[in-house]
């Protein structure tokens, strides 16, 4: 199961539109991604981003339908993201659905902390 999951992380648009925010206030920092491109990361893009290849491994139908609809409308809401002052709205707006995605996971996998920020480091 794990072979089969994606080496790239797919697109999390409006965590990474909501990273953009003043960087002080949503704990983003530049990272360099293997592709070469930076991009800002904060804890909050890390979390959502293991939930989802969690979800992807326990079950791909849902992830698959979950993505269909995400990949349409969550380009859509990022693009609407197009300032620091709307990217610390969209910050706000997501750490409720960050807490309860990583208590979730912390329940299931202790160590989600730990692995969650491997993803998209430097």
């Amino acid at each position: 199961l794990y072979n089969a999951l994606p080496t790239e992380p797919p697109n999390c648009y409006i965590a990474t539109a909501a990273a953009k925010g003043h960087p002080r206030f949503v704990g983003s920092r530049e990272v360099t991604l293997a592709s070469g491109k930076s991009m800002p990361v904060n804890r909050q893009l890390q979390r959502l981003k293991a939930f989802e290849i969690a979800l992807m491994s326990v079950s791909a139908p849902s992830h698959r339908m979950m993505r269909r609809v995400y990949d349409v409308l969550g380009k859509w809401l990022a693009k609407q993201i197009q300032n620091p002052l709307l990217a610390d709205v969209a910050y706000l707006i997501l750490v409720p659905v960050e807490l309860l995605s990583f208590f979730v996971l912390k329940s299931t996998v202790p160590e989600i902390q730990t692995l969650s920020e491997r993803l998209y480091r430097s």
